[in-house]
Protein backbone atom coordinates (compact mmCIF):
# COMPACT_ATOMS: atom_id res chain seq x y z
CA UNK A 1 0.00 0.00 0.00
CA UNK A 2 1.10 3.19 -0.89
CA UNK A 3 2.03 5.99 1.27
CA UNK A 4 -0.32 9.23 0.31
CA UNK A 5 1.43 11.88 1.73
CA UNK A 6 1.41 11.00 5.51
CA UNK A 7 4.83 10.95 7.30
CA UNK A 8 4.80 8.59 9.62
CA UNK A 9 8.37 8.16 11.75
CA UNK A 10 9.21 6.12 14.24
CA UNK A 11 12.35 6.62 17.14
CA UNK A 12 15.68 5.00 15.69
CA UNK A 13 16.52 1.56 17.10
CA UNK A 14 19.34 -0.44 17.91
CA UNK A 15 20.28 -3.05 14.69
CA UNK A 16 18.42 -6.30 15.06
CA UNK A 17 21.10 -8.56 17.00
CA UNK A 18 21.05 -5.89 19.62
CA UNK A 19 17.65 -5.93 19.57
CA UNK A 20 17.45 -9.89 19.15
CA UNK A 21 20.46 -10.16 22.18
CA UNK A 22 17.98 -7.72 24.62
CA UNK A 23 14.84 -10.04 23.78
CA UNK A 24 16.76 -13.13 24.79
CA UNK A 25 17.84 -12.01 27.86
CA UNK A 26 14.57 -10.57 28.49
CA UNK A 27 13.08 -13.89 27.78
CA UNK A 28 15.51 -15.82 30.02
CA UNK A 29 15.44 -13.82 32.89
CA UNK A 30 11.54 -13.77 32.92
CA UNK A 31 12.23 -17.87 33.32
CA UNK A 32 14.71 -18.35 35.57
CA UNK A 33 12.78 -15.42 38.44
CA UNK A 34 9.37 -16.64 37.13
CA UNK A 35 8.99 -18.23 40.99
CA UNK A 36 10.10 -14.73 42.21
CA UNK A 37 6.99 -12.71 43.34
CA UNK A 38 9.42 -9.41 44.37
CA UNK A 39 10.98 -9.07 40.98
CA UNK A 40 9.82 -7.81 37.59
CA UNK A 41 11.68 -8.23 34.39
CA UNK A 42 10.78 -5.71 31.87
CA UNK A 43 12.19 -4.95 28.39
CA UNK A 44 13.06 -1.53 27.51
CA UNK A 45 11.27 0.43 30.05
CA UNK A 46 12.43 3.57 31.69
CA UNK A 47 14.17 3.52 34.55
CA UNK A 48 11.57 5.77 36.64
CA UNK A 49 7.68 6.36 35.24
CA UNK A 50 7.84 9.45 36.94
CA UNK A 51 10.72 10.88 34.78
CA UNK A 52 10.04 9.93 31.27
CA UNK A 53 13.60 11.17 30.80
CA UNK A 54 15.53 8.61 32.74
CA UNK A 55 17.52 6.28 31.04
CA UNK A 56 15.37 2.65 29.79
CA UNK A 57 18.04 0.11 29.76
CA UNK A 58 17.67 -2.90 27.34
CA UNK A 59 16.16 -5.16 30.46
CA UNK A 60 15.63 -3.83 34.12
CA UNK A 61 14.81 -5.83 36.96
CA UNK A 62 12.73 -4.11 39.21
CA UNK A 63 11.62 -4.49 42.45
CA UNK A 64 8.12 -4.49 44.30
CA UNK A 65 9.08 -0.82 45.05
CA UNK A 66 9.57 -0.46 40.88
CA UNK A 67 13.34 0.49 41.66
CA UNK A 68 14.82 -0.94 38.87
CA UNK A 69 17.79 -3.41 40.94
CA UNK A 70 19.37 -4.22 38.05
CA UNK A 71 19.99 -3.12 34.55
CA UNK A 72 21.33 -5.16 31.72
CA UNK A 73 22.74 -3.45 28.19
CA UNK A 74 23.69 -4.88 25.15
CA UNK A 75 26.36 -3.14 22.63
CA UNK A 76 29.24 -3.93 20.17
CA UNK A 77 32.73 -2.93 21.29
CA UNK A 78 32.38 0.32 19.27
CA UNK A 79 29.55 1.53 21.80
CA UNK A 80 31.21 0.52 24.79
CA UNK A 81 31.99 3.53 25.97
CA UNK A 82 28.70 5.29 25.23
CA UNK A 83 27.44 2.56 27.51
CA UNK A 84 29.62 3.57 30.24
CA UNK A 85 29.03 7.30 30.15
CA UNK A 86 25.14 5.96 30.85
CA UNK A 87 26.31 4.23 34.33
CA UNK A 88 25.68 7.48 36.86
CA UNK A 89 22.30 7.74 35.49
CA UNK A 90 21.30 4.34 36.06
CA UNK A 91 22.79 3.97 39.67
CA UNK A 92 20.91 7.61 40.05
CA UNK A 93 17.46 5.69 39.58
CA UNK A 94 18.66 3.23 42.74
CA UNK A 95 19.65 0.64 40.45
CA UNK A 96 22.70 -1.97 42.38
CA UNK A 97 24.12 -4.12 39.33
CA UNK A 98 24.37 -3.11 35.86
CA UNK A 99 25.66 -6.27 32.95
CA UNK A 100 26.64 -4.91 29.81
CA UNK A 101 27.11 -7.52 26.98
CA UNK A 102 29.10 -7.06 24.27
CA UNK A 103 28.97 -8.57 21.09
CA UNK A 104 30.30 -9.01 17.46
CA UNK A 105 28.30 -10.58 14.71
CA UNK A 106 25.11 -9.81 13.03
CA UNK A 107 21.57 -11.17 13.93
CA UNK A 108 21.95 -14.42 12.60
CA UNK A 109 25.30 -15.17 13.75
CA UNK A 110 26.34 -13.07 16.88
CA UNK A 111 28.96 -14.19 19.60
CA UNK A 112 29.22 -12.71 23.29
CA UNK A 113 32.37 -11.59 23.67
CA UNK A 114 32.50 -9.69 27.15
CA UNK A 115 30.39 -9.40 29.80
CA UNK A 116 30.64 -6.20 32.21
CA UNK A 117 29.56 -5.86 35.96
CA UNK A 118 29.32 -2.31 37.82
CA UNK A 119 28.50 -1.36 40.78
CA UNK A 120 28.03 2.02 42.05
CA UNK A 121 30.99 1.69 43.54
CA UNK A 122 32.56 0.67 40.06
CA UNK A 123 33.36 -2.39 38.19
CA UNK A 124 33.27 -5.32 39.72
CA UNK A 125 35.34 -7.74 37.82
CA UNK A 126 35.77 -10.11 40.58
CA UNK A 127 32.25 -10.81 40.59
CA UNK A 128 31.62 -10.18 36.86
CA UNK A 129 29.73 -13.01 36.19
CA UNK A 130 27.57 -12.97 39.32
CA UNK A 131 24.68 -10.98 40.40
CA UNK A 132 24.47 -10.83 44.09
CA UNK A 133 20.73 -9.17 43.91
CA UNK A 134 19.93 -11.97 41.32
CA UNK A 135 21.54 -14.82 43.41
CA UNK A 136 22.17 -16.34 40.01
CA UNK A 137 24.99 -16.93 37.69
CA UNK A 138 25.08 -14.14 34.29
CA UNK A 139 26.73 -15.63 31.93
CA UNK A 140 26.59 -15.74 28.03
CA UNK A 141 23.72 -18.52 28.10
CA UNK A 142 21.14 -15.71 28.89
CA UNK A 143 21.98 -14.42 25.14
CA UNK A 144 21.08 -17.45 23.54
Amino acid sequence: MKNKGVSISSPARAPKAHQRIGSLIYFNLENELADDENLMVIHEANSSDEDMNSLAPDVNVFDEDEVPVVSFQVCKKSGLKLELKKLNQLFEYGTEEVFIFVYKGDAWEYEIIDIFKFTPDGEDSKNAHYSDILDMEINEELAY
